[in-house]
């Protein structure tokens, strides 16, 4: 019951807050990521698990002729100083509950 409404929660946010467009297969999609979740098992096939673009999963899709692959727009940057800061404060935060 919980994990339904944890994958619930989930999907309401994947469409909310993350735009999915088909782009065409170039070179500027370079590091951009996949909506896995929307491609078709052919495709799924071609490019297994990797779920960011490089240069040979663009070299894969021309060859196996495929146009158009859904990625993910408007993601937030990730940011490195953000994580540590966070890391910090739970280190912190258990510390003083635990120690």
């Amino acid at each position: 019951m919980l994990m339904n409404l944890f994958t619930l929660i989930v999907k309401f946010l994947k469409i909310k807050y993350l735009s999915i467009t088909k782009e065409k297969v170039s070179y500027n999609l370079l590091e951009e990521i996949i909506a896995y979740d929307f491609l078709d098992e052919k495709t799924k096939k071609i490019i297994g698990e990797n779920r960011v673009i490089d240069d040979l999963m663009i070299k894969k899709l021309k060859k196996a002729k495929i146009k158009k692959i859904p990625v993910y727009t408007n993601l937030l940057p990730f940011l490195p100083f953000l994580l540590a800061g966070t890391l910090f404060s739970l280190i912190f935060d258990i510390s003083y509950f635990f120690g």
